[in-house]
């Protein structure tokens, strides 16, 4: 499926699991894709991003800051239940708010 991620084709609370894996750093308009997310996200659905967050993984991959996304991730609607750091990785679950 191809979306630029503010309007999904898919039908409200019908998705289980949201997981992105090193590229949410390129999402433009975060705050309307995690608006979007939490639309499609079942009311127990998760949300799963992994991003680098420290260097030397790949030259030039961009780093992003775990304070910084959670605070994105929290704005949008979602409760971060865990970040779990994996070797220069960081794995951040999340649920929606009630």
């Amino acid at each position: 499926m191809q979306s630029n991620g503010t309007n999904i084709q898919l039908e409200a609370s019908s998705v289980d699991l949201i997981l992105f894996v090193t590229v949410y750093h390129e999402v433009g308009e975060s705050e309307a894709v995690l608006k979007e997310f939490g639309r499609i996200l079942k009311p127990e659905g998760k949300l799963i991003i992994v991003e680098v967050i420290k260097r030397g993984i790949f030259p030039g991959a961009p780093v992003q800051n775990p304070e910084t996304l959670k605070a994105e991730i929290e704005a949008g609607n979602f409760k971060l239940e865990q970040m779990l750091p994996y070797k220069r990785y960081g794995i951040f679950c999340s649920t929606k708010k009630a």
